[in-house]
């Protein structure tokens, strides 16, 4: 979901769009808990893969306006036909 968010917009929807990236991120003890790996993927170097030995889901609080700025985006990514079937797994669980 990082990838999807709003690079530029209004002070307001950054400031959310800030906290929702700091709540998505792991905490140094969140990635020893759960023994996240990241290692580089073997066809693009660029791009990194993460495993994990533990299956615990991490709870992300998201406010009101959050969810707006999210289904926004994924109204505006629908709009350019831009949304992948991973996305509409995520959208799915943000939908009114």
């Amino acid at each position: 979901m990082l990838g999807i968010l709003p690079k530029e917009s209004s002070i307001a929807t950054l400031r959310i769009v800030r906290e929702l990236r700091e709540n998505l991120g792991f905490s140094d003890d969140e990635i020893k808990q759960i023994g996240l790996v990241e290692t580089p993927n073997e066809n693009d170097p660029t791009v990194f893969d993460f495993t994990w030995t533990d299956d615990k889901l991490k709870d992300v609080p998201v406010s009101d306006t959050a969810k707006k700025v999210i289904l926004d985006t994924f109204k505006k990514l629908d709009r350019k036909e831009q949304m992948t079937e991973v996305l509409l797994d995520l959208y799915s669980r943000f939908e009114e």
